[in-house]
């Protein structure tokens, strides 16, 4: 499965791929945060927000006994939280097709709107306040499909 993987997950995925490291989109966030800190023009300012694609639980819960179906540390459940999150780098990709999102400008002809690690997330955008409602929405579309 982890051979297939590699041709259907977001290449700004880099954790659990064979072939891509963590450590390259350490790089990338780097970069790009550097680039945001030395930028002197533009009309809006940037912005990073880091997700975290986990943080489901709100408190301590009752305890309960899985009988069935996959548990934590099973080799697969990374590679289905991949699949799983597909859905909410499809809608990023379409808001930054559809030039709701620009992503952080990274050169002239290049911008990163999102870079994932594992279980986190890093959006980049305009510091606007439409961009802050269209991730809203993203996310709350992502929350009503996936339960998340």
């Amino acid at each position: 499965m982890s051979l297939v993987l590699g041709h259907c997950i977001d290449e700004a995925q880099s954790a659990f791929i064979a072939g891509r490291q963590i450590s390259d989109n350490t790089l990338i966030a780097y970069e790009v945060l550097h680039s945001l800190k030395a930028k002197k023009r533009g009309k809006y300012g940037n912005f990073a927000l880091k997700l975290d694609m986990m943080g489901i639980n709100e408190g301590i819960s009752e305890v309960f006994y899985p009988s069935r179906g996959l548990r934590q540390g099973d080799p697969l459940s990374p590679y289905l939280f991949l699949i799983c999150t597909e859905g909410l780098f499809t809608l990023l990709k379409e808001a930054k097709q559809r030039s709701w999102m620009k992503g952080a400008p990274i050169g002239r002809e290049f911008a990163v709107n999102h870079l994932l690690f594992a279980d986190d997330c890093i959006l980049f955008s305009d510091a606007t306040e439409d961009w802050a409602h269209i991730v809203q929405r993203i996310l709350k579309e992502y929350e009503m499909a996936s339960e998340q």
